[in-house]
């Protein structure tokens, strides 16, 4: 039972079991905190503005390599390529 419980830890901190239950630790700087509750003045709660900022971390970063995509491609003209059918 010892290993098993051992293994069930060491997939939750290497990421492998999310869901109910999993928690990150995060220790705001007095500036974060003042914008927490700020946020919360307005009913937005910690865990809320933390999953709302990661969203927008992951949807810049999607921006990011679109744009690196399409400065890669700029140059791609598909009428010059053979129709597909």
């Amino acid at each position: 039972m010892a290993t098993q419980t051992r293994r069930s830890a060491a997939a939750a901190r290497a990421g492998k079991e999310t869901g109910r239950g999993s928690s990150v630790g995060f220790r705001p700087t007095a500036e974060e905190r003042r914008i927490l509750d700020r946020l919360h003045d307005d009913g937005v709660n910690a865990s809320d503005a933390l999953r709302r900022g990661l969203r927008l971390l992951e949807q810049e970063r999607w921006l990011d390599q679109a744009r690196a995509d399409m400065a890669r491609n700029r140059d791609e003209n598909l009428n010059d390529a053979p129709d597909a059918w």
